[in-house]
């Protein structure tokens, strides 16, 4: 089993951002079936629509936070 990375405070600025996320609407199981996928899935909980389709703006961050967290935790080993 591969070890999690946890990373504390992984957005700089996420007080400027946690409006974004809570903008982001969320299907259940049914309504997301009908609506959004192209084929029947099965998941527990709510999803929401592909984030690079709604929000492009806040996916390429959420990149962008990736790739930078990633290159100072790789730096670190």
């Amino acid at each position: 089993m591969a070890k999690a990375i946890i990373q504390d405070n992984f957005f700089s600025n996420f007080n400027n951002i946690k409006d974004s996320f809570k903008k982001i609407p969320l299907y259940d199981l049914k309504t997301y079936n009908k609506n959004i996928s192209t084929k029947p899935e099965n998941w527990p909980g709510k999803r929401s629509a592909n984030i690079f389709k709604i929000n492009p703006f806040l996916f390429n961050l959420i990149i962008k936070e990736m790739y930078e967290n990633l290159v100072k935790f790789y730096h670190q080993i």
